[in-house]
């Protein structure tokens, strides 16, 4: 049983789940029918996700566990290539945008880390409130719906890689 939604690229379906067994495994997408016997390339049972959707990347694959693990995948072999403690539990799956991965725990806090092979944490950037949606990323904006107010985020002037809070349209709240 899952209660995310499946990520896949051109040839491939990573599904996570969590009941009763917490696992993610890789499918072929070419067969027909029943492929349980046939179809799965690999499975991997830690650090594995129930609530947060993966994310495909490139040759990698993302997860946030529940419990705080953001783990990096190789897609090819489910191969470890990193993975780390993060504050708080996660019900927001993580997200790709300007070659950075989002990820919100649910107190607000939102981790930046490099589209990469190796652990690079860019930065930690809290809100106030309980947040248990994803985020999402248009043009050079994020917005973030936390359970009292909706954020949009937008690049510091001359600061690449900072973020600024800019506050939402009133109505919006």
């Amino acid at each position: 049983m899952t209660a995310n939604t499946i990520a896949f690229d051109d040839t491939h379906f990573y599904s996570s789940g969590g009941h009763p067994e917490k696992k993610l495994i890789a499918i072929r997408g070419d067969g027909v029918g029943d492929v349980t016997a046939t179809h799965i390339e690999w499975t991997v049972k830690k650090g594995t996700s129930y609530v947060p959707s993966p994310l495909v990347s490139g040759e990698r694959l993302y997860l946030a566990n529940d419990r705080g693990v953001a783990t990096c995948l190789r897609k090819s072999d489910g191969e470890v290539l990193w993975q780390e403690r993060l504050g708080g539990e996660f019900t927001a799956s993580p997200v790709l945008a300007g070659g950075r991965v989002y990820l919100t725990n649910e107190t607000g806090t939102t981790y930046v880390f490099s589209d990469s092979d190796e652990y690079e944490l860019l930065a930690e950037n809290p809100l106030d409130g309980a947040v248990l949606s994803t985020l999402t990323a248009v043009g050079d904006r994020i917005y973030l719906r936390s359970e009292t107010d909706l954020y949009c985020i937008v690049a510091g002037v001359g600061a690449e890689s900072q973020l600024a809070s800019e506050p939402a349209d009133a109505a919006a709240r």
